[in-house]
């Protein structure tokens, strides 16, 4: 894999490597506690209550930082006071990597068990210092309090630095200097309040600068030959059947992680993220259909889908319905602007790297809709009254294909909804209680047997495509 590192990217390089150095010194020395001492005593801090702190640095910024996200994101459509003046793609990295800087520290935060320095015994409060690194140890406090989550309304903004740097470099160091500043500010804010420590300011900052400089290094990172041919499957019958699998493996796994290992829906939604972002490197870094890359990443899909749901519904309390409702808007934006960017969507040619990133955008997005409608469907009926529920649809969809009577790549789309709530009820199935209608099987070995069932049918998949024998669905 290359990386063209020139002059400016080598200067970058070694900047991020001294601050991730810095920090990791910090935290090793132990110098939050010492810090906040200087700002505090046995009765609390000082300034927490202070009007100018929480009037105005809380709660007045942080409308004006949503009208600035606004603008960058309208934006990617409807340019304007000069963004006309960067590409589309430039314009749509701007906006993703700032709104992917406020998901991660949002989720990293609400995973945290960590207290804020007001919350110690020390300064007051209840809890006992923990580190940050100490991951899942409760230390008597309200925990949620690592990284600095109010520091983002400034520091998510340098991605405004990696959108000008090409095309007006100057324009570039006064948004990096803008957002470091305000960042900074902000933090100092809270740390004088005693709502963080200086590390998680500090991280924070690292956090949304390694997003944004990582989401625009995206193009370089994956340019390489053009593709000679597709690099998804042809939408035969036993492709839909791997993608059954693909789903209930992901409902297992993501319940493994999540609910067997205890560690959170937002801690595992993050690792699953993770995953999810490294499979798609590599699935972009592809000339043509790979089987292994591909399914990997199919699978990634849905682990992540699966707790990004139960993180909507359980964790934030939306609820079944409005998680639905949302993520169903959120589908329905992407393949609009699917349609407008690229002209059509396609489901049995993608060949460029645009059309990749909608099609698995709009993978994800089905994954987790279609497990938050299982969840609904299933809170009513059951897991097999909602399995033959999301079967008779599917069967409708297939009639549907036979008739023509509707688009073809609507009809997939549809398809794909509906086969990730019959996966997730199956993998329900096999893993709960019997007292909720389940078999009671282990969710990590009943993981490894289906990973098992979608290898098997991926080989039988690659068999049928070269011979052309199989029965197409919608395409």
């Amino acid at each position: 894999m290359q990386f063209p590192l020139s002059a400016s990217n080598r200067r970058l390089t070694l900047w991020t490597l001294a601050a991730l150095l810095l920090l990791a010194g910090w935290d090793a020395g132990g110098l939050d506690l010492p810090a906040a001492r200087l700002l505090a005593g046995p009765h609390g801090f000082a300034l927490q209550n202070h009007w100018l702190l929480t009037k105005v640095l809380h709660q007045g910024v942080l409308p004006l930082s949503w009208l600035l996200v606004v603008w960058i994101t309208l934006g990617v459509w409807w340019p304007t006071l000069g963004q006309q003046k960067l590409d589309a793609g430039a314009r749509l990295r701007w906006a993703g990597s700032t709104w992917l800087a406020l998901l991660v520290v949002d989720l990293l935060k609400l995973a945290s068990r960590t207290s804020c320095p007001w919350d110690l015994a020390e300064f007051g409060g209840t809890a006992v210092h923990v580190s940050h690194w100490a991951w899942g140890v409760l230390d008597g406090g309200a925990g949620h309090c690592f990284p600095a989550g109010h520091a983002t309304a400034g520091f998510a903004f340098v991605s405004g630095f990696f959108a000008w740097r090409r095309t007006a470099p100057a324009l570039a160091r006064r948004w990096l200097a803008g957002a470091l500043v305000a960042g900074t500010v902000l933090g100092l804010s809270q740390q004088l309040r005693g709502a963080h420590f200086t590390s998680h300011t500090l991280w924070t900052a690292f956090l949304c600068w390694s997003i944004a400089w990582a989401v625009h290094a995206m193009p370089a990172l994956v340019a390489g030959r053009a593709p000679r041919a597709s690099k998804v499957p042809q939408a035969l019958l036993v492709f839909w059947v791997a993608n059954i699998f693909a789903t209930t493996m992901g409902e297992t796994a993501g319940d493994a992680v999540s609910r067997t290992l205890a560690v959170g829906y937002a801690t595992a939604s993050l690792v699953f993220l993770a995953l999810f972002a490294l499979a798609l490197t590599a699935q972009l870094r592809n000339v043509r259909y790979r089987p292994l890359a591909y399914w990997s990443l199919m699978a990634a899909s849905t682990m992540a889908g699966t707790t990004i749901a139960d993180y909507l519904d359980l964790t934030v309390g939306l609820g079944y319905v409005r998680t639905a409702l949302l993520l169903a808007t959120a589908l329905a934006l992407v393949l609009v602007n699917w349609r407008w960017a690229i002209g059509r969507i396609a489901v049995d040619n993608i060949r460029t790297t645009p059309e990749e990133l909608f099609y698995w955008t709009t993978i994800l997005l089905t994954s987790t809709l279609g497990t938050a409608l299982a969840d609904w469907v299933a809170d009513g009926t059951g897991f097999v009254g909602g399995a033959l529920v999301f079967a008779a649809l599917l069967a409708l969809v297939a009639a549907l294909h036979v008739r023509r009577a509707w688009s073809p790549a609507l009809l997939f789309w549809s398809a794909c909804v509906l086969t990730r709530p019959l996966g997730a009820m199956l993998g329900d199935t096999l893993t709960e209680a019997h007292a909720l209608g389940g078999l009671a099987l282990g969710r990590i070995s009943a993981s490894l047997v289906i990973a098992g069932l979608i290898f098997a049918t991926t080989v039988l998949m690659a068999r049928l495509q070269r011979h052309a024998v199989a029965v197409p669905l919608p395409a």
